[in-house]
């Protein structure tokens, strides 16, 4: 059924979504950060140092990143799921 598997896929996006979501909290406040740049900038000033800062800051660079296209994938099924 199409309308099924349509359902699961939103569900599972949405559990990575939120999984993505509470990894990248928690990389961030680490650093006080609200997002993955100001780790870059803090490293940059010399106020962190480099390792494990430079690791941290690319996690959550990529961890932003798969958030925009799960956020994307997310409204693309959802409006076809809410348009069935």
């Amino acid at each position: 059924d199409p309308l099924t598997k349509l359902e699961h896929e939103v569900e599972l996006l949405a559990r990575e979504f939120v999984s993505n979501k509470k990894e990248l909290r928690k990389v961030l406040s680490a650093y006080g950060a609200t997002r993955a740049e100001e780790i870059e900038v803090k490293v940059k000033k010399g106020e962190l140092e480099e390792h494990p800062a430079y690791e941290d800051y690319l996690s959550a660079l990529q961890l932003e990143m798969n958030l925009e296209e799960l956020r994307e994938l997310l409204k693309d099924r959802y409006s076809r799921l809410i348009g069935v």
